[in-house]
């Protein structure tokens, strides 16, 4: 017969004892890791507010500052299970970032990391479990440097050739916040899972961590065409899975501020919008004409996107 326990429970008179595991259950079970609390960033990088927030110093220098907070982050203790773990940082850290001697720009992926062997045998404080470390690589969106095993992306710092100091604009956010939906950084996108995700026609995978980013924009008409517009995520991706995009109307004259402006459909000059050039941090989106026919320079002919993602 099979073994049905039940957790969490009082000791009770045969002095029952719980795990750790059995009590960071719950979170594990139905919370995503993710920062606890408001935060913001500006455009997707630096200044950023809320809890591990990481931001340049009031003079710039080679270290940034992480601001205090409370996350959630998933490890694995040494022969355990893989659970969820509350960190809590009572003040700011400062972060060094290393000097660039390559020759090319690098990048520093900073993460709240979990140490497996200090998750089984904590100090008496548990202060020795989590740190902050900063992982060097070639790539923005993929570190293919040092990551922890068990750790979460809080920022990733741009390091020039020879670079003397760090500013906000080298600072890019990748905090997310927690919950059952874990919303990001801006209110557009959210993180799910597990997401069944079919490439090459027949190839069928299982994605985690699955963001979805939507928008909407326009471009003028220019009396002839196509008319390409460089689209930005608001939050950049770790890899990307789709992108999709549709027209959304027309409005003559002047330009719409809401999506409830374009009261007009396309006529007969506008043929369609495609998206091309897709990246982990943007696309292309463009508009064509029916042949022989031109984009009136007096229109504006909206769009709406949606993309979909991995970001961890």
């Amino acid at each position: 017969m099979a073994t049905k326990t039940v957790s969490v429970l009082t000791g009770g008179t045969n002095n029952h004892t719980e795990t750790a595991e059995n009590i960071n259950a719950l979170g594990t079970d139905f919370i995503s890791q993710g920062i606890v609390g408001a935060i913001s960033a500006t455009s997707g990088v630096a200044p950023t507010t809320g809890g591990f927030a990481v931001n340049a110093q009031g003079t710039p220098n080679m270290t940034v500052r992480v601001s205090n907070g409370v996350a959630y982050v998933t490890g694995t203790p040494t022969s355990g299970n893989s659970q969820l773990f509350r960190v809590s940082m009572s003040t700011y850290e400062d972060v060094t970032i290393a000097a660039n001697s390559s020759g090319s720009t690098k990048y520093d992926h900073i993460y709240i990391k979990l140490d497996a062997t200090k998750l089984k045998d904590p100090a008496v404080d548990a202060s020795d479990v989590a740190t902050l470390v900063a992982s060097r690589s070639t790539n923005a969106s993929t570190d293919d440097g040092t990551p922890p095993t068990y750790g979460y992306k809080i920022a990733v710092v741009t390091v020039v050739n020879s670079a003397t100091s760090i500013a906000n604009a080298s600072i890019t956010d990748s905090r997310l916040q927690t919950g059952a939906s874990s919303i990001s950084t801006t209110a557009q996108a959210y993180r799910l899972g597990p997401v069944n995700y079919q490439t090459n026609n027949s190839t069928n995978t299982t994605k985690s961590n699955v963001v979805v980013q939507t928008g909407w924009g326009w471009v003028v008409g220019n009396g002839s065409s196509p008319i390409t517009k460089a689209i930005t995520f608001p939050l950049a991706l770790d890899s990307i899975m789709s992108v999709t995009i549709s027209g959304a109307g027309v409005k003559a004259s002047s330009d719409p501020a809401a999506l409830t402006d374009l009261v007009t459909g396309y006529g007969g000059d506008a043929s369609g919008w495609e998206a091309y050039s897709i990246t982990a941090t943007g696309f292309t989106a463009k508009l064509g004409a029916i042949s022989g026919q031109a984009l009136s320079a007096t229109n504006r002919y909206a769009f709406m996107w949606t993309a979909m993602g991995v970001k961890n």
